[in-house]
């Protein structure tokens, strides 16, 4: 639910979902969607003009998408209307967005690109707002509220602002933990990045291949 003090949904949305709802990034917008009360396009299966398309038709307002998804609609030539006056949200997730591909977006959408960051068992841990996107393209943005992001050595010490290393999340979604292996009161996401001064967090790589 916090969330949705970053992620405006609201009431008013057609959220078009094509990310698969088998994964949490779906099943989340779908969650958050439902909260507020939204009207939802599902469809059967993703493609990029049928995505245009139904943008179109259904006076869509909140695009969920995975980067890859993205990247092939936007690589559709550009189309009369196109959702351009209505989109107010376009939620990418599931993988990095990326500034070239976070460009794009804004391009043919508006200013209005959100790239989520999070993992199965640290839940969601940073937004990237369009001022985000634009001022500082590649970051995930600052951590949601109730969220306290940390990098630490490989030791569990934490790192300084500027300074690369593993991720650690603190907050209300962590996973209880593995089979015989319960969770701690933090959660080391398997993730390489870094906090700048102002409590940007960048994800810059894998730790393992997990």
């Amino acid at each position: 639910v916090r969330l949705l003090a970053v992620i405006p949904f609201h009431r008013r949305d057609v959220i078009l979902c094509p990310a698969p709802l088998f994964h949490s990034f779906g099943l989340l917008a779908v969650t958050l969607g439902t909260l507020v009360g939204a009207t939802f396009a599902l469809p059967d299966r993703f493609d990029p003009r049928e995505s245009l398309s139904l943008i179109d038709r259904h006076g869509v307002t909140a695009l969920v998408a995975v980067p890859v998804m993205l990247h092939r609609i936007t690589s559709q030539p550009e189309a009369e209307g196109a959702g351009r006056g209505s989109m107010r949200i376009v939620l990418s997730g599931g993988s990095a967005l990326g500034p070239e591909l976070g460009q794009r977006v804004t391009e043919r959408f508006g200013p209005v690109a959100y790239d989520l960051y999070g993992s199965t068992e640290a839940g969601w841990v940073a937004v990237a707002t369009p001022e985000d996107v634009a001022a500082r393209p590649g970051s995930v943005g600052r951590p949601i509220p109730g969220v306290e992001v940390s990098i630490v050595d490989p030791d569990g010490r934490r790192l300084g602002p500027g300074e690369s290393g593993h991720i650690e999340v603190r907050g209300e979604g962590l996973f209880e933990g593995y089979l015989d292996a319960p969770a701690g009161e933090t959660v080391v996401t398997g993730d390489l990045g870094r906090l700048d001064e102002d409590g940007f967090l960048w994800v810059e790589g894998r730790a393992d291949d997990l």
